[in-house]
């Protein structure tokens, strides 16, 4: 998959979000990102949910997340990355960046 523009922004709300089920936001910013976030994650099937979270509430690179979550989950890396690319779009729509 090919890096766009907004895949470090949209990497890091999701990894905000991911391991702040219930956070309290500092700037109306964070808010907004958050919950762009949890919009477009909602819209997606539970099992796809589960797996985006788990990439991105690990603490190590995402390429090594999508190869540690692919493995224990019996996934192909590939459908990952395109679940990761379907995910960076919906978000960076609701943020305005499309």
């Amino acid at each position: 998959m090919a890096r766009t523009y907004y895949s470090d922004y949209v990497t890091h709300c999701m990894r905000f979000y991911a391991k702040n089920p219930e956070p309290l936001f500092e700037s109306e910013a964070l808010k907004y990102d958050w919950y762009a976030c949890s919009g477009a994650m909602q819209l997606l099937p539970d099992g796809e949910r589960d797996i985006l979270t788990e990439v991105y509430r690990r603490g190590d690179t995402i390429p090594d997340n999508v190869r540690t979550v692919a493995f224990e989950r019996g996934v192909e890396q590939d459908e990952i990355w395109k679940m990761i690319y379907r995910l960076q779009q919906a978000v960076a729509r609701r943020r305005g960046l499309l």
